[in-house]
């Protein structure tokens, strides 16, 4: 691993956004074990080696080219990469700092006497104590971590973010049910409630999308059977509307507003005279 560092950045965001998400279960669960071996090996991993020990070569294939590259048989995964020469940074510039701040050899001392906590040795001229190389690395590397933090600072996912998400979701259903359904699906299960704060699917217990959809296409057969054997008129269209006004405003306000506009209600025809 990367000089003793045992983990590497990882940001949800970035995965659950990006194309890996849409990729199929084998295929994400495989290249983060390849991330895995890839950094434990400090980035240098063949493609013989992983083939070798995960046996997944049409996942393989699907992950090549795309989120890592091949080169001379070695594997090369850019987000790595960067975060490995980033450490080869900082274990450099630590190791300088030891060298420069090393005990020094046969120090002469001038009228000065060693103390009972530290010899002369480990005194500058200042009179405070020299700080050891293990302590001088590890506040560096919390410095360094520090200014991680405050860069990739994770921030909780807009609404927007997870609209993203939920169509991505969908893609993988694209040749079973046609694009007008599949925007209907998006549309209706998307809408956001008052405060703009959670959508529709999001206030439900349970919602697998796969099962959502086949109730979604049933329920479509379902109306348009019992529509002029499948076919809906306008008259059914309207009347479809009017029940829905009329569940969400009540009967006077509708009537009001169809009695001014000279509207005949579609549920109530006149009379034949």
């Amino acid at each position: 691993m990367a000089k003793g560092l045992p983990y590497f950045k990882f940001i949800p965001t970035e995965w659950l956004t990006g194309d890996i998400s849409v990729e199929s279960f084998e295929a994400q669960g495989l290249f983060i074990s390849i991330c895995a071996l890839y950094w434990q090996r400090d980035g240098k991993l063949s493609i013989e080696d992983v083939n070798r020990r995960y046996k997944k070569p049409t996942a393989l294939q699907e992950l090549t080219d795309r989120y890592f590259s091949v080169n001379e048989g070695f594997l090369s995964i850019k987000f790595l990469d960067e975060q490995l020469e980033e450490r080869q940074h900082i274990s450099s510039k630590n190791s300088d700092n030891g060298k420069k701040g090393g005990r020094p050899k046969h120090l002469k001392t001038q009228g000065e006497k060693p103390t009972a906590n530290r010899p002369l040795t480990d005194r500058i001229p200042n009179g405070k104590p020299k700080k050891a190389n293990k302590e001088e690395e590890k506040e560096l590397e919390l410095e360094e971590d520090n200014k991680d933090k405050g860069q990739n600072k994770i921030l909780p996912l807009t609404i927007e973010d997870r609209q993203l998400v939920f169509k991505e979701k969908l893609k993988p259903f694209r040749e079973a049910y046609s694009v007008d359904m599949l925007k209907a699906f998006f549309m209706y299960w998307t809408e956001m409630n008052e405060n703009g704060k959670k959508m529709r699917f999001e206030k439900e217990s349970t919602f697998e999308i796969s099962r959502r959809l086949i109730t979604w296409k049933n329920n479509e057969k379902n109306f348009s059977k019992n529509h002029n054997n499948g076919k809906a008129t306008i008259t059914d269209n309207l009347s479809t509307v009017d029940n829905f006004l009329r569940a969400k405003h009540g009967d006077a306000a509708v009537d009001q507003i169809q009695g001014r506009l000279g509207i005949v209600p579609i549920n109530n025809p006149p009379e034949n005279k």
